[in-house]
């Protein structure tokens, strides 16, 4: 494998100021390494040639893609490298191919070294897989989405013309609220409430590992209608049979269990302005306790009563609110609390839902893409966040941690137990 370009030194001018979101995921860094990857399969060979000149296109187009990250005391600015770009790495691998894109996806970022994006292209006999991965400072989930939606807009026609929000700040959104929602909306926000372990440690902090499993297109649909045939959601779906995997583990009558379910705040934007290479993203955390000899049916109703009154309103916002105080003085806030929990052996699971893939967000033209799907930041062990994606009707489901030894085959079976609640609630 070869960088096709090297990290280079900041230079002494213009700096982007940090936001809100941007200093929760810094602080964040004290619990595990912050990256979002999308993976995609095609099914011919990419152009190399086109892909580089797509991603020169991108970085004219987003200029914080060729900056990193500068501390000076408290403050926290992005600054830009000389000559510096995103990265591509490209690499011929016959054999061992799922090793060498593993290695690539859990390669740990250095945001004061390294611009915050980086590509990897595997080539194969007849059929490439890029992965694209971004530093989680720089964008959540939804920003990476948009971001793969540009780079194969720049590759079929060589230009972007997709209307890019430069506001990457919280204050977009408060402008759009009374003062009146804004206070209750703090008042009713929730916090995360780390919860027991469910695998015996002691665990060790390498070993980086990923758990892939997936849901091919006729269950998927069989979940579908089954989850609407009950009035739920599919998210509804999801989060009863990860409820019904971690009961799996607990005793009856244990105390509520939380989990972190992430809230795009894109959504409070006008479409036009939803475009944002930012970190807009907030979270609710929903807790139920376990129940002796639940059905399932029962469990999802439950999921659905609890999730209900967070639905209504304006979901996310409060806990945006609390991240815009705690920001405040550089994050001192944030990062006492970070440190509290790196020093706990409690934690809780987050179950994150990446959406859907369009297939105009893939459409690299000439290069079919067969698969896609995304990764989520990997959580040092015991910590679990469950990262799901759909492209083309098949459901994925992913998991990156660290501790292959002890607690890769707790996340093997915990991802299995998921599998079967979803089973049991399609039929």
């Amino acid at each position: 494998m070869t960088n096709s370009q090297t990290p280079a030194e900041p230079l002494a001018r213009q700096a982007f100021p940090v936001t809100a979101g941007d200093i929760n995921i810094w602080h964040a860094r004290l619990l595990a390494d912050q990256q979002v990857t999308y993976v995609l399969e095609f099914a011919r060979p990419l152009a190399v040639d086109r892909l580089r000149q797509a991603l020169a296109v991108l970085n004219q187009a987003l200029p914080l893609l060729g900056c990193v990250v500068q501390v000076s005391g408290r403050r926290l600015a992005w600054v830009p490298l000389a000559g510096g770009a995103p990265l591509l790495n490209v690499a011929q691998a016959e054999f061992e191919w799922p090793g060498a894109m593993a290695r690539f996806i859990s390669q740990p970022a250095n945001p004061e070294r390294e611009p915050p994006l980086k590509l990897f292209l595997l080539r194969r006999p007849e059929r490439d897989t890029l992965a694209i991965k971004v530093d989680h400072m720089l964008t959540d989930a939804a920003g990476l989405k948009f971001i793969l939606g540009l780079l194969s807009e720049a590759y079929s026609t060589g230009s972007i013309h997709s209307a890019i929000n430069p506001d990457r700040g919280f204050g977009q959104l408060l402008r759009r609220f009374s003062l009146p929602a804004l206070l209750g909306a703090a008042r009713q926000a929730s916090l995360p409430r780390p919860a027991r372990v469910l695998a015996a440690g002691p665990f060790q902090t390498g070993g980086i590992f990923i758990e892939h499993a997936c849901l091919e297109p006729e269950a998927f649909a069989r979940l579908h209608a089954a989850a609407k045939g009950r009035g739920a959601t599919i998210n509804d779906a999801i989060l009863a049979a990860v409820y019904r995997a971690v009961f799996h583990r607990l005793d009856a009558g244990a105390e509520a269990y939380p989990l972190m379910v992430p809230v795009d705040l894109r959504r409070y934007l006008p479409e036009t302005r939803r475009g944002v290479v930012g970190n807009l993203s907030s979270a609710l955390y929903p807790l139920l306790a376990p129940w002796p000899n639940e059905t399932t049916d029962s469990l999802l109703a439950r999921v659905q009563d609890v999730l209900e009154p967070m639905k209504k309103g304006n979901p996310g916002l409060g806990a945006m609110l609390l991240m815009a105080v705690g920001a405040l003085w550089g994050g001192e806030i944030m990062r006492r609390r970070y440190e509290q929990a790196a020093a706990s052996d409690r934690r809780f699971i987050n179950v994150t839902n990446f959406g859907v893939i369009g297939r105009e967000q893939a459409a690299f033209e000439g290069a079919p893409v067969s698969e896609a799907y995304g990764v989520g930041p990997e959580q040092n062990a015991p910590g679990i966040l469950l990262a799901l994606s759909t492209y083309a009707g098949t459901l994925h489901f992913v998991i990156q941690s660290s501790d292959r030894d002890h607690f890769q085959p707790f996340v093997r079976g915990f991802l299995r137990d998921v599998l079967d609640g979803l089973s049991c609630l399609s039929g």
